[in-house]
């Protein structure tokens, strides 16, 4: 079940597995670091995709048989020995640098945060705010609103028109992430109410919570989820 997306391997331990696994005993002395690298590469893995069978996607799995009958790809023991020597080392060696800047990510974002912090409240200790800093309610500077709650069961109404919509997902700390955007049907007085527009700011309510982004251009015939809040300035006051 779901070779397809990968779930192969050569195991180094002995042990017992669920029913949702074949288990294969070698009868060669092939080497099993390059069989690993083998069965789960790209071109073994769309081989998988295209042998197995399923309702749906997330349930297709590969036939027994279907499986047996594979090419495997056999150079010479000694050439096996090198790509697996080669892939181990080099694989190792990129894991190392991804970790490395995925802390190097962690730390530069923990220094945005504290530069803001210095910015607007004058320190880098948020519960040591100057003496002259003045704290009021957000909802005296900006209308809070709640985005519309997602009910994939709900009958759509014949007036209602589908809308691309903001989700948690969407809001990165670099901004809206647009890439992958689902609809959900929306009546005039919601899409009135909903709407968004230049200088509003959302941030999210679930999830990541307090990630936000800021809306710098109007966004006709969009609206948001009620995972975000859409903060919308009043008077004189700025999102920015």
């Amino acid at each position: 079940m779901k070779a397809w997306q990968g779930s192969v391997g050569i195991s180094s331990l002995r042990g017992i597995v669920s029913g949702h696994y074949i288990c294969f005993a070698p009868r060669h002395s092939e080497d099993a670091r390059y069989l690993n690298w083998l069965l789960r590469s790209t071109t073994y893995t769309n081989g998988y995709a295209l042998l197995s069978r399923g309702v749906r996607i997330g349930q297709a799995e590969i036939d027994n048989d279907e499986f047996r009958l594979m090419p495997i790809l056999l150079p010479p023991l000694g050439e096996q020995r090198a790509i697996a020597d080669y892939l181990d080392r080099e694989t190792a060696r990129i894991d190392t640098l991804i970790e490395e800047q995925q802390r190097l990510i962690e730390m530069l974002r923990e220094r945005r945060q504290d530069l803001i912090r210095a910015a607007i409240l004058g320190s880098a200790n948020p519960f040591s705010p100057p003496a002259e800093a003045a704290f009021t309610a957000i909802g005296h500077h900006f209308s809070v609103t709640l985005g519309k709650m997602l009910d994939a069961g709900k009958a759509v109404r014949a007036e209602d028109r589908l809308l691309p919509y903001i989700r948690a997902g969407n809001i990165q700390d670099a901004g809206l992430k647009l890439d992958d955007v689902k609809e959900m049907p929306y009546s005039e007085a919601e899409a009135a109410n909903l709407n968004l527009l230049k200088g509003d700011l959302l941030v999210v309510e679930g999830g990541a919570v307090g990630t936000n982004a800021l809306v710098r251009e109007d966004m006709p015939g969009w609206s948001f989820q009620k995972t975000v809040n859409r903060l919308r300035p009043l008077g004189n006051w700025s999102s920015a």
